[in-house]
């Protein structure tokens, strides 16, 4: 795989959120950008930035990952939300939602860097993956 993903920098990605309820089972927390995981209208990028805009658990996993990397990363409620509740309760009414102090598990797909004066990144629906517009 590439290099490292290092912070502060962007990088293309497919995120999958999920939380870990109380009685220890992983449960989707509503958030995906995989079409395969559910997301509205197909594959869409999701650009990460490790340490900008994101909770410490992410910052500290990602930090391990490579470019061409997927990772399932488990974060303690500490390094994510905490105390504090993400959305609101689903009851069948779909949306984000991650309660209270639940430890949460990151899917994450990392495509590669996003270069801010690159000529970026989109999605080739004929595959249905990102891909950088130079390789065309």
């Amino acid at each position: 795989d590439g290099p490292f993903l290092v912070k502060g920098n962007t990088y293309a990605t497919f995120l999958t959120l999920y939380y870990v309820d109380e009685n220890g089972k992983k449960q989707w927390s509503g958030f995906t950008t995989r079409e395969d995981d559910g997301a509205p209208g197909g594959n869409t990028i999701f650009e990460l930035q490790p340490g900008v805009d994101t909770i410490e658990g992410v910052t500290i996993g990602s930090q391990r990952m490579r470019e061409g990397s997927r990772a399932n990363l488990h974060i303690p409620s500490a390094l994510a939300y905490g105390d504090k509740q993400i959305g609101n309760n689903r009851g069948g009414g779909g949306g984000l939602y991650v309660p209270a102090g639940a430890d949460i598990i990151f899917d994450i797909e990392v495509f590669g860097r996003v270069d801010p004066n690159g000529p970026g990144w989109f999605m080739d629906e004929d595959v249905g993956l990102p891909r950088k517009r130079e390789e065309l």
